[in-house]
Protein backbone atom coordinates (compact mmCIF):
# COMPACT_ATOMS: atom_id res chain seq x y z
CA UNK A 1 0.00 0.00 0.00
CA UNK A 2 1.17 3.55 -0.84
CA UNK A 3 -0.47 7.04 0.47
CA UNK A 4 1.53 10.27 -0.05
CA UNK A 5 0.17 13.57 1.27
CA UNK A 6 0.24 17.11 -1.21
CA UNK A 7 3.16 19.14 -0.35
CA UNK A 8 4.53 22.39 -1.07
CA UNK A 9 7.68 24.25 -1.89
CA UNK A 10 8.15 25.90 1.07
CA UNK A 11 8.95 29.73 0.68
CA UNK A 12 10.79 29.79 4.08
CA UNK A 13 13.56 27.19 4.70
CA UNK A 14 15.75 28.86 7.09
CA UNK A 15 13.81 27.05 9.82
CA UNK A 16 12.40 23.60 10.06
CA UNK A 17 9.32 25.09 12.14
CA UNK A 18 8.55 27.20 8.63
CA UNK A 19 10.24 24.70 5.99
CA UNK A 20 8.15 21.88 7.64
CA UNK A 21 4.58 23.42 7.91
CA UNK A 22 5.46 25.76 4.71
CA UNK A 23 5.16 22.93 2.93
CA UNK A 24 1.82 21.46 4.19
CA UNK A 25 0.38 24.69 2.68
CA UNK A 26 -0.16 25.89 -1.19
CA UNK A 27 1.08 29.35 -0.66
CA UNK A 28 1.24 30.00 -4.54
CA UNK A 29 -2.52 29.88 -5.07
CA UNK A 30 -4.93 28.49 -2.45
CA UNK A 31 -3.52 30.11 0.77
CA UNK A 32 -1.52 33.09 -0.97
CA UNK A 33 -3.80 35.46 1.35
CA UNK A 34 -3.23 34.16 4.55
CA UNK A 35 0.36 33.47 3.83
CA UNK A 36 1.30 37.26 2.44
CA UNK A 37 -1.01 38.57 5.37
CA UNK A 38 1.63 37.30 7.51
CA UNK A 39 5.53 36.84 7.60
CA UNK A 40 5.98 40.59 8.25
CA UNK A 41 7.66 41.19 11.16
CA UNK A 42 11.16 40.27 12.56
CA UNK A 43 12.04 39.52 15.73
CA UNK A 44 15.97 38.84 17.47
CA UNK A 45 17.50 38.58 20.66
CA UNK A 46 19.65 40.67 21.39
CA UNK A 47 22.54 38.54 22.06
CA UNK A 48 22.63 37.70 18.22
CA UNK A 49 25.68 38.80 17.52
CA UNK A 50 27.20 36.47 19.66
CA UNK A 51 24.91 33.43 20.82
CA UNK A 52 24.63 30.82 17.82
CA UNK A 53 21.62 29.54 19.38
CA UNK A 54 19.79 32.89 18.95
CA UNK A 55 17.82 33.06 15.28
CA UNK A 56 16.75 36.03 13.53
CA UNK A 57 13.15 34.90 12.71
CA UNK A 58 9.39 36.40 11.99
CA UNK A 59 7.35 37.30 14.41
CA UNK A 60 3.61 36.71 16.09
CA UNK A 61 2.34 34.43 12.91
CA UNK A 62 -0.96 33.36 12.74
CA UNK A 63 -0.98 29.87 11.53
CA UNK A 64 -4.10 27.83 11.13
CA UNK A 65 -3.77 24.03 10.79
CA UNK A 66 -5.11 22.16 14.56
CA UNK A 67 -1.93 19.77 15.42
CA UNK A 68 -1.88 17.22 18.78
CA UNK A 69 1.72 16.64 20.47
CA UNK A 70 2.64 13.18 21.45
CA UNK A 71 5.24 12.51 23.73
CA UNK A 72 8.01 10.17 22.48
CA UNK A 73 6.92 7.31 25.38
CA UNK A 74 3.61 7.86 24.01
CA UNK A 75 5.15 6.75 20.65
CA UNK A 76 7.38 3.77 21.67
CA UNK A 77 4.65 1.74 23.68
CA UNK A 78 1.96 2.24 20.41
CA UNK A 79 0.74 -1.24 19.39
CA UNK A 80 3.09 -1.79 16.26
CA UNK A 81 5.43 0.98 17.04
CA UNK A 82 6.61 4.16 15.60
CA UNK A 83 6.10 2.90 12.21
CA UNK A 84 2.31 1.95 12.98
CA UNK A 85 2.17 5.38 14.33
CA UNK A 86 3.39 6.88 11.47
CA UNK A 87 1.21 4.94 8.99
CA UNK A 88 -1.73 5.74 10.45
CA UNK A 89 -1.44 9.10 11.32
CA UNK A 90 -0.91 9.92 7.61
CA UNK A 91 -4.04 7.28 6.52
CA UNK A 92 -5.94 9.82 8.91
CA UNK A 93 -4.31 12.77 6.32
CA UNK A 94 -1.95 13.99 8.66
CA UNK A 95 1.48 14.77 8.50
CA UNK A 96 4.32 13.98 10.95
CA UNK A 97 6.85 15.80 12.46
CA UNK A 98 9.19 13.94 14.38
CA UNK A 99 12.56 14.06 16.33
CA UNK A 100 15.42 11.64 15.23
CA UNK A 101 18.75 11.31 15.40
CA UNK A 102 20.61 12.35 12.53
CA UNK A 103 23.53 9.54 13.11
CA UNK A 104 21.00 6.95 11.40
CA UNK A 105 19.42 8.75 8.81
CA UNK A 106 21.61 8.36 5.28
CA UNK A 107 21.14 11.79 3.96
CA UNK A 108 22.13 13.95 6.63
CA UNK A 109 25.68 15.41 6.78
CA UNK A 110 25.95 13.69 10.17
CA UNK A 111 24.96 10.08 9.15
CA UNK A 112 27.42 7.86 11.22
CA UNK A 113 30.14 11.06 12.07
CA UNK A 114 27.94 12.24 14.97
CA UNK A 115 24.84 11.91 17.02
CA UNK A 116 22.30 14.99 16.71
CA UNK A 117 18.48 15.20 16.95
CA UNK A 118 16.65 17.10 14.96
CA UNK A 119 13.32 16.72 13.63
CA UNK A 120 11.90 16.20 9.72
CA UNK A 121 9.02 15.71 8.23
CA UNK A 122 7.39 12.69 6.97
CA UNK A 123 4.08 13.32 4.77
CA UNK A 124 3.89 9.50 2.82
CA UNK A 125 4.69 5.66 2.98
CA UNK A 126 5.07 2.66 0.42
CA UNK A 127 4.30 -0.53 2.46
CA UNK A 128 5.90 -2.45 -1.08
CA UNK A 129 8.87 -0.49 -0.44
CA UNK A 130 9.49 -0.34 2.88
CA UNK A 131 10.00 3.64 2.71
CA UNK A 132 8.66 6.76 3.91
CA UNK A 133 8.65 9.87 1.91
CA UNK A 134 10.27 12.85 4.35
CA UNK A 135 11.36 16.15 3.77
CA UNK A 136 14.71 17.71 6.25
CA UNK A 137 17.49 19.68 5.58
CA UNK A 138 20.48 17.05 4.52
CA UNK A 139 23.87 17.53 3.19
CA UNK A 140 23.48 21.57 3.00
CA UNK A 141 19.55 21.69 1.07
CA UNK A 142 16.09 21.47 2.19
CA UNK A 143 14.46 18.64 0.56
CA UNK A 144 12.75 15.23 -0.47
CA UNK A 145 14.42 12.15 0.48
CA UNK A 146 13.23 8.41 0.94
CA UNK A 147 14.20 6.93 4.44
CA UNK A 148 13.59 2.84 5.25
CA UNK A 149 11.28 2.13 7.81
CA UNK A 150 14.38 0.58 9.73
CA UNK A 151 16.52 3.40 9.17
CA UNK A 152 13.42 5.68 10.73
CA UNK A 153 12.90 3.26 13.85
CA UNK A 154 16.24 2.95 14.38
CA UNK A 155 16.86 6.70 14.77
CA UNK A 156 13.59 7.69 16.69
CA UNK A 157 14.87 4.66 18.83
CA UNK A 158 18.28 6.23 19.37
CA UNK A 159 17.87 9.62 20.16
CA UNK A 160 20.43 11.56 22.83
CA UNK A 161 18.26 13.88 24.44
CA UNK A 162 19.53 16.88 23.51
CA UNK A 163 18.75 19.42 26.61
CA UNK A 164 17.70 22.10 24.51
CA UNK A 165 14.73 19.79 22.29
CA UNK A 166 11.57 18.02 23.25
CA UNK A 167 11.23 14.86 22.24
CA UNK A 168 7.93 14.93 20.44
CA UNK A 169 5.54 13.77 17.53
CA UNK A 170 3.33 16.31 16.00
CA UNK A 171 0.20 15.07 14.08
CA UNK A 172 -0.83 17.87 11.77
CA UNK A 173 -3.91 18.54 9.51
CA UNK A 174 -5.91 21.54 8.63
CA UNK A 175 -8.82 23.26 10.65
CA UNK A 176 -11.86 24.08 9.39
CA UNK A 177 -12.51 27.17 6.94
CA UNK A 178 -10.01 29.21 4.89
CA UNK A 179 -7.88 31.81 6.43
CA UNK A 180 -8.46 34.93 4.59
CA UNK A 181 -6.27 38.13 3.57
CA UNK A 182 -6.27 40.90 6.31
CA UNK A 183 -5.41 44.05 5.15
CA UNK A 184 -5.65 45.50 8.33
CA UNK A 185 -2.90 43.34 9.71
CA UNK A 186 -1.03 43.96 7.16
CA UNK A 187 -1.08 47.62 7.46
CA UNK A 188 -0.39 47.29 11.58
CA UNK A 189 2.63 44.74 10.96
CA UNK A 190 4.37 47.03 8.27
CA UNK A 191 3.65 49.95 10.68
CA UNK A 192 5.76 48.16 13.52
CA UNK A 193 8.06 46.54 11.41
CA UNK A 194 8.83 50.57 10.38
CA UNK A 195 8.84 51.74 14.49
CA UNK A 196 10.50 48.30 15.46
CA UNK A 197 8.00 47.89 17.92
CA UNK A 198 5.19 45.33 19.15
CA UNK A 199 1.96 47.61 19.51
CA UNK A 200 -0.04 45.32 21.62
CA UNK A 201 2.61 44.75 24.52
CA UNK A 202 6.60 45.18 25.26
CA UNK A 203 8.56 42.19 24.24
CA UNK A 204 12.42 41.14 25.21
CA UNK A 205 13.25 40.86 21.34
CA UNK A 206 14.77 43.80 18.94
CA UNK A 207 12.09 43.84 16.16
CA UNK A 208 11.53 45.10 13.03
CA UNK A 209 14.29 47.92 11.35
CA UNK A 210 16.56 47.31 14.59
CA UNK A 211 17.28 43.79 13.78
CA UNK A 212 19.56 45.15 11.08
CA UNK A 213 21.63 46.38 13.44
CA UNK A 214 22.15 43.23 14.90
CA UNK A 215 23.07 40.96 11.93
CA UNK A 216 25.53 44.11 11.41
CA UNK A 217 26.57 43.42 14.59
CA UNK A 218 26.84 39.53 13.64
CA UNK A 219 28.89 40.03 10.64
CA UNK A 220 31.44 42.31 12.78
CA UNK A 221 31.94 39.79 15.84
CA UNK A 222 32.39 37.05 12.52
CA UNK A 223 35.09 39.04 11.00
CA UNK A 224 36.81 39.56 14.07
CA UNK A 225 36.58 35.63 15.27
CA UNK A 226 34.87 36.01 18.25
CA UNK A 227 31.39 33.63 17.18
CA UNK A 228 31.18 31.41 14.25
CA UNK A 229 29.59 31.14 10.63
CA UNK A 230 26.00 30.84 10.51
CA UNK A 231 24.45 31.60 6.86
CA UNK A 232 20.32 31.63 8.52
CA UNK A 233 20.59 35.25 9.53
CA UNK A 234 21.31 36.34 5.84
CA UNK A 235 19.65 33.73 4.43
CA UNK A 236 16.13 34.43 6.47
CA UNK A 237 16.41 38.25 5.40
CA UNK A 238 16.78 37.33 1.88
CA UNK A 239 13.37 35.18 2.21
CA UNK A 240 12.46 38.58 3.93
CA UNK A 241 13.01 40.43 1.13
CA UNK A 242 11.73 38.04 -1.29
CA UNK A 243 8.38 37.59 0.70
CA UNK A 244 8.10 41.69 0.82
CA UNK A 245 8.19 41.64 -3.18
CA UNK A 246 5.77 39.01 -3.45
CA UNK A 247 3.58 40.99 -1.04
CA UNK A 248 3.68 44.42 -2.96
CA UNK A 249 2.93 42.80 -6.27
CA UNK A 250 -0.07 41.24 -4.42
CA UNK A 251 -1.11 44.48 -3.28
CA UNK A 252 -0.74 46.25 -6.64
CA UNK A 253 -2.64 43.52 -8.38
CA UNK A 254 -5.74 44.07 -5.79
CA UNK A 255 -5.35 47.64 -6.89
CA UNK A 256 -4.63 48.30 -3.14
CA UNK A 257 -1.45 50.38 -4.29
CA UNK A 258 -0.65 52.31 -7.49
CA UNK A 259 1.92 51.63 -10.32
CA UNK A 260 3.95 55.19 -8.17
CA UNK A 261 4.13 53.56 -4.53
CA UNK A 262 4.60 50.03 -5.81
CA UNK A 263 8.15 50.47 -7.23
CA UNK A 264 8.24 46.94 -7.84
CA UNK A 265 11.86 47.42 -9.16
CA UNK A 266 12.55 49.09 -5.98
CA UNK A 267 11.48 45.70 -4.23
CA UNK A 268 13.30 43.57 -6.97
CA UNK A 269 16.37 45.42 -6.21
CA UNK A 270 16.23 44.94 -2.49
CA UNK A 271 15.70 41.21 -2.84
CA UNK A 272 18.36 41.22 -5.18
CA UNK A 273 21.12 42.45 -3.07
CA UNK A 274 19.86 40.87 0.01
CA UNK A 275 20.76 37.89 -1.79
CA UNK A 276 23.87 39.29 -2.95
CA UNK A 277 24.59 40.03 0.79
CA UNK A 278 24.27 35.88 1.38
CA UNK A 279 26.17 34.71 -1.19
CA UNK A 280 28.97 37.36 0.38
CA UNK A 281 28.55 35.38 3.76
CA UNK A 282 28.76 32.04 1.68
CA UNK A 283 31.92 32.84 0.01
CA UNK A 284 32.98 33.97 3.30
CA UNK A 285 32.91 30.72 4.46
CA UNK A 286 35.41 29.44 2.17
CA UNK A 287 38.04 32.16 2.10
CA UNK A 288 37.93 33.17 5.33
CA UNK A 289 38.45 36.85 3.69
CA UNK A 290 37.07 39.64 5.96
CA UNK A 291 36.34 42.49 3.09
CA UNK A 292 33.45 40.03 1.72
CA UNK A 293 32.41 40.79 6.09
CA UNK A 294 32.64 44.38 5.31
CA UNK A 295 30.67 44.72 1.63
CA UNK A 296 27.91 42.38 3.51
CA UNK A 297 27.72 44.57 6.61
CA UNK A 298 27.50 47.66 3.78
CA UNK A 299 24.79 46.16 1.85
CA UNK A 300 22.71 45.17 5.26
CA UNK A 301 22.66 48.82 6.50
CA UNK A 302 21.58 50.01 2.57
CA UNK A 303 18.74 47.55 2.57
CA UNK A 304 17.63 49.10 5.89
CA UNK A 305 17.38 52.42 4.63
CA UNK A 306 16.23 52.00 1.07
CA UNK A 307 13.81 49.73 2.79
CA UNK A 308 12.66 52.07 5.49
CA UNK A 309 11.90 54.93 2.41
CA UNK A 310 9.61 52.57 0.34
CA UNK A 311 7.62 50.97 3.12
CA UNK A 312 6.75 54.53 4.58
CA UNK A 313 5.19 55.26 1.30
CA UNK A 314 3.34 52.08 0.81
CA UNK A 315 1.73 52.69 4.50
CA UNK A 316 0.59 55.90 3.85
CA UNK A 317 -1.42 55.11 0.76
CA UNK A 318 -2.87 52.04 2.29
CA UNK A 319 -4.03 54.36 5.61
CA UNK A 320 -5.42 56.83 3.23
CA UNK A 321 -7.78 53.82 1.48
CA UNK A 322 -8.36 51.61 4.45
CA UNK A 323 -9.52 52.63 8.13
CA UNK A 324 -8.62 50.43 10.67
Amino acid sequence: MRKVLEVFDPPIISYYHHAHYLSMVDTKEQYEGWFLSNFIQLKCFHDLPTNRLSQLDFFHETYFSQYDDFLEDVVRIYPGGVIRFIIDAINRNEYVEAILNDYYIPHSERYLVSNYDHNILVYGYDTSQNIFYTRFIGKKHYTDYEITFDELETAFLQQKGVPIQAYYFNLFNYSNGKPQFDMKRIIRYLEDYLASSYRYKQTQFALGLEVYEYIAKYLVELREKRTYYDIRPLHLLWEHKAIMLRRIIYLKNIEALNEETACIEDFEKLAKIALSARNLLLKYSITNKPNLLDEAITIVMDIKSQERELLQKVVAELRSKFSL
